[in-house]
């Protein structure tokens, strides 16, 4: 008796694993990809620092919601795809050897994969630390390697993996893949439910992400209005400009730095005007990443609507106390030579609010 293969594979197949290694190294690129350019986004924008080496930096943060930094990380991500993509097939091509049957026709489908991966990586940036988000990550740990087409074959696993692997995206990854290099790219070997999966995962995964974008813009989540955002960069120029005046009278006194006019004593002040308690008052303390108090920081108290209500310098021990004319939800900004700046959001009671404030870090070089 003969037997032969029914499908004799190439030699430069891995053994029939080399479509699982395709899927698995696109879908980490793209997803890579996706983190390089949320990242980026955010620091371009203001709400996420940097640290590189020694050097940290930071931005003042720009006006725009999520839906608008969500939609740009998407077509940004859509643009690198094709370079991850095609960096990673002329890799497996020329430098492994790898046998690749349909090249032009694997490419198209493996950028088209890589800007869906890439996509659903943003769509979960931008619903991160929300149910939805948590639910999914909690599936797809149950679901594991067990349904993404490695070494285990669906019909080797529990029925409830078989179900989820129909809606895993590298499953659909890489049944398509599967079907290019060794079923002569037939849709009825998996091709076809590739390009559906695709096609659907995109349009459901966008919908969703702006769904949790708005929700969040609109549901206590949003962040700093275009007028708060507006009297912030005026406030921090303003401090900027009367740190460099000081620095200039210390330069032309020879060194010596100039007086200061005394402060006046908010504590005294306070127990000797009793009654003012019933005012409402904003008072904490500002203290860098270091937790050490910084003193003569410049703290400044808006309204919703960017007018200033009240303006005060910390005394030695970094302590500040501000009247606030009305209670309700006011903007603080702390500004500090050297310092990146703080705003944050405080809701002012009838009587006293506490909040303290911790400037993130130095601008410039940080000391080891």
């Amino acid at each position: 008796m003969h037997t032969s293969e029914h499908r004799p594979l190439d030699n430069h197949s891995g053994f029939g694993l080399s479509a699982f290694y395709v899927s698995l190294v696109l879908t980490l690129g793209a997803y890579l990809g996706a983190g390089v350019v949320s990242s980026s986004v955010d620091f371009a924008l203001g709400y996420q620092s940097a640290e590189r080496g020694r050097r940290w930096s930071s931005k003042l943060p720009d006006p725009i919601t999520r839906i608008q930094t969500l939609v740009a990380k998407t077509a940004m991500s859509a643009v690198l795809s094709p370079v991850t993509a095609t960096a990673i097939l002329l890799t497996c091509k020329f430098a492994l050897h790898m046998d690749t049957p349909h090249f032009g026709q694997l490419w198209i489908y493996s950028v088209c994969a890589s800007i869906r991966r890439g996509d659903r990586s943003n769509h979960h940036f931008a619903g991160r630390r929300t149910r939805v988000a948590g639910g999914h990550a909690l599936l797809r740990r149950l679901g594991g390697a067990l349904v993404r087409g490695g070494s285990f074959p669906l019909q080797t696993v529990p029925s409830p993996y078989r179900w989820l692997a129909q809606f895993d995206p590298m499953r659909q990854i890489d049944d398509g893949v599967r079907a290019i290099l060794y079923f002569d790219a037939r849709g009825d070997a998996g091709l076809t439910r590739g390009w559906i999966m695709i096609a659907v995962g995109c349009f459901v995964g966008l919908a969703l992400g702006l769904i949790v974008a708005w929700i969040r813009d609109h549901g206590g989540h949003q962040r700093l209005t275009s007028h708060q955002i507006t009297a912030a960069h005026a406030h921090f120029r303003s401090t900027v400009s009367l740190a460099a005046t000081a620095g200039g009278t210390q330069h032309e006194s020879g060194g010596k730095p100039a007086p200061r006019a005394a402060a006046p004593d908010r504590r005294n002040a306070t127990e000797s005007t009793a009654p003012s308690q019933a005012a409402p008052r904003v008072f904490g303390r500002v203290r860098n990443s270091y937790g050490d108090v910084v003193p003569l920081a410049a703290v400044t108290l808006l309204s919703l609507n960017g007018s200033q209500l009240g303006r005060i310098g910390t005394q030695s021990d970094g302590s500040y106390e501000i009247d606030a004319p009305a209670s309700g939800a006011c903007l603080l900004l702390a500004t500090a030579d050297d310092h990146q700046p703080h705003a944050a959001i405080v809701q002012i009671g009838d009587r006293l609010r506490c909040h303290d404030v911790v400037l993130s870090g130095l601008r410039g070089t940080v000391p080891a």
